[in-house]
């Protein structure tokens, strides 16, 4: 009857509630590994499962759902209809999953699953989760997961090396590589940071806009909306290198002829394109929109907000920093030549720091960007503060430093060099003899060589002979260059200058449009104008520069036996040039005046040059080291090929220890100028106070208030 059918499904229905409960626990027994995995894919920890008709017969009928969508099918169909309703027909299965467990509740016990997994080898996160839903993240639980996810799964990487130094001797192995300490491995993983390289954290961009590779691999600049993130212009170009004057073009003229910014594409389908003129003075598209607007409302708007952050763009490109960190080892700072320098060793109290025998066993330091997203905070700086003293082994001292993102990008250029200058000299520590003083070996050598010249026919390698001579002549007229200068002058060519003056008028002078009058003469020309010139800031610097040049080819093209004074040179130039000097000094953020500024060129001149001819050498004594030995054995004068050959493996060796020397110096010059920075209105320690950041009441390493 239909009364006992009727009943029958009520039967059936109040049976799906408990068919269903203990299919959801056979569905959980079957996933139990999920529970324990590291992969990020896991979406719940409480699994559900929907009933089909294989496992319930006639569960279609009870579904209230599928039958008010479905009931008129016939029922040899209704199975088949029943399937697809579960694979994707309605939002049943997600329901019913909603149901055992909620995103909340997933979020909670997914943390509480790998808290213990982290326990199991006495790891936890507590603070850093603490710190995460106080002030530092849209989605705390989902970061934290991932956060504690990357932790787990480098942890054989992260236990096995965790007391591992870096391989300094790998040249082509060490930026943008993993090969990097172990320490830094796990404190990246510990701070929640994704990647742990050694790379650049600073690099120079114009404000709003952002730089990518895209996924052809070209690399693209976007014109970023402030306010949403959205992309408003961009435009792919091949080399990475090419973005810079690309933007500043794009600014250029969208400050100086906004009417090139066109709109196209058919209605209502607005774009825009912006136009440029090119080498045949055609306008050509040089940027395009990448979305598009249905009304001219939007569209208007969308051209104001563009035009009006090209205005707000500065045309010099800031400084930006990505969180990471760098650690380096006191001890591989050690002078390897008695050209480099010392660390400052503080030896009482009165520059405010513990007294100190060295400054070199048992210390690392550890430099951060302090602008750089998370670490520009406080509370987190302290959290991380924290963790670098807990994770460094108790035996060693880090010294912890937070710089701006300016500060960064000058520290970077010089470490990087420095990394590869050791990884050069290293592999050549053991297979030539340590000399107490090199330099003499170097001028002793190069006398030798310059004798052996100038009285015997050299058959053998002969195109390395006149490359050879020429270089060591122009480096003994360079040394004598500078001891002009410093026994006539006080002008002292320091190797350990630092660009970051030269950094700054080089920026002014790309961005300044402005125009100047200067007599100084074109570069490769002798005689000054008739009349000044109207020539821009950058202009001035080439010529600057190229009057400079003159010098040092004066000195260098001049006859070995009656060479100039150079001193007497380096003062006729600056009277010429100290107009301009004194317009570039205006334009240098710090107290510099016209003379010392141009100390600063000519020593950053004097030591390009030497460098260039150091390396000329240095190429040439390798075109014959590599000859092959039998050749200068076979030689009419074998004894004394062996002997130039020695002579050249000298030069070689301190070619290469000079510029770790050098670049070492620069190291510890730009170390010792750091300072700490800090965000806006925080307490803090008066000796590091930068001179900008207000202090106002709040907590420092004191105590609070």
């Amino acid at each position: 009857t239909e009364a006992r059918k009727a009943q029958a499904k009520q039967l059936q229905g109040y049976l799906l509630f408990f068919e269903q409960l203990i299919a959801a626990y056979f569905q959980q027994l079957g996933r139990v590994r999920d529970l324990f995995s590291m992969r990020p894919s896991v979406a719940r920890t409480y699994q559900s499962k929907p009933l089909t008709h294989k496992e319930a017969p006639g569960v279609a009928h009870l579904i209230a759902d599928f039958v008010k969508d479905h009931g008129s099918t016939p029922a040899q169909d209704l199975n088949d209809e029943y399937q697809t309703y579960l694979q994707g027909g309605s939002t049943f299965a997600d329901e019913l999953q909603a149901l055992f467990e909620s995103e909340n509740d997933f979020l909670d016990r997914r943390n509480r699953f790998l808290n213990h997994l982290l326990a199991r080898f006495n790891e936890n996160f507590s603070e850093y989760s603490l710190l995460l839903f106080h002030n530092r993240s849209d989605r705390p639980d989902t970061d934290l997961i991932l956060d504690k996810l990357d932790f787990l799964r480098d942890y054989p990487l992260l236990s096995a090396n965790r007391g591992r130094a870096y391989h300094y001797g790998l040249p082509n192995d060490l930026w943008d590589t993993d090969n990097t300490t172990g320490m830094q491995i796990r404190l990246s993983r510990m701070l929640g940071l994704d990647n742990y390289q050694r790379r650049s954290l600073a690099s120079r961009q114009y404000r709003n806009f952002r730089y990518r590779q895209t996924d052809n691999g070209k690399w693209q600049w976007e014109l970023i909306d402030p306010h949403d993130g959205s992309v408003l212009l961009f435009r792919p170009y091949d080399s990475p290198d090419e973005l810079d004057e690309a933007v500043a073009r794009v600014i250029k003229i969208l400050r100086e002829e906004p009417q090139n910014l066109k709109n196209f594409g058919p209605f209502p389908n607005y774009r825009y394109k912006l136009f440029g003129l090119n080498e045949e003075g055609q306008l050509k598209p040089i940027a395009n929109t990448l979305l598009s607007w249905g009304t001219l409302e939007e569209r208007n708007a969308v051209k104001d907000k563009i035009l009006a952050l090209a205005q707000a763009t500065p045309l010099i490109p800031q400084w930006q920093t990505e969180p990471g960190l760098h650690i380096i080892e006191h001890s591989l700072l050690r002078p390897k030549t008695p050209e480099g320098n010392f660390m400052p060793v503080c030896t009482d109290n009165q520059c405010g720091c513990p007294v100190e025998e060295e400054p070199y066993s048992f210390r690392i330091s550890v430099i951060l960007p302090a602008q750089a997203d998370k670490f520009n905070d406080m509370e987190f700086r302290r959290y991380v503060d924290r963790r670098i003293r807990l994770e460094t082994p108790a035996h060693i001292l880090p010294k912890i430093c937070w710089i701006s993102s300016e500060q960064m990008g000058l520290f970077e250029e010089v470490y990087r060099e420095w990394l590869e200058a050791y990884a050069q000299a290293s592999v050549e520590l053991d297979t030539l003899y340590e000399a107490d003083n090199l330099k003499t070996v170097f001028n002793l050598a190069l006398t030798r060589i310059a004798s052996v010249l100038a009285r015997e026919s050299i058959t053998v390698g002969e195109e390395f002979v006149e490359r050879v001579a020429t270089a060591l002549i122009s480096i003994l007229k360079l040394e004598r260059m500078e001891e002009d200068l410093r026994g006539a002058t006080d002008v002292n060519l320091d190797k350990a200058v630092t660009p970051d003056d030269l950094a700054r008028l080089r920026d002014h002078a790309t961005a300044d449009e402005s125009t100047y009058a200067t007599d100084l003469p074109p570069c490769g020309s002798n005689t000054a104008p008739a009349t000044p010139d109207e020539v821009s800031l950058q202009e001035v610097l080439d010529r600057v520069f190229c009057a400079i040049d003159r010098e040092f080819l004066e000195v260098i093209d001049a006859p070995s036996e009656n060479p100039p004074n150079y001193a007497n040179l380096y003062y006729q130039t600056y009277a010429q040039l100290e107009s301009e000097m004194t317009l570039l000094a205006g334009k240098v953020d710090s107290d510099l005046d016209p003379e010392e500024l141009f100390r600063e060129l000519v020593d950053y001149q004097y030591r390009v040059t030497y460098h260039r001819i150091l390396e000329e050498m240095a190429d040439a004594a390798d075109s014959f080291l590599a000859l092959p030995e039998a050749e200068l054995v076979g030689s009419t004068r074998p004894r004394l090929m062996v002997n130039l050959r020695t002579q050249l493996q000298e030069v070689r060796y301190y070619i290469v220890r000079y510029f770790l020397s050098w670049k070492l110096n620069r190291l510890l010059a730009v170390m010792g100028s750091l300072r700490n920075v800090y965000p806006a209105a925080v307490l803090h320690d008066c000796d590091d106070d930068d001179g900008e950041t207000p202090v106002m009441l709040g907590s420092t390493r004191l105590g609070s208030i």
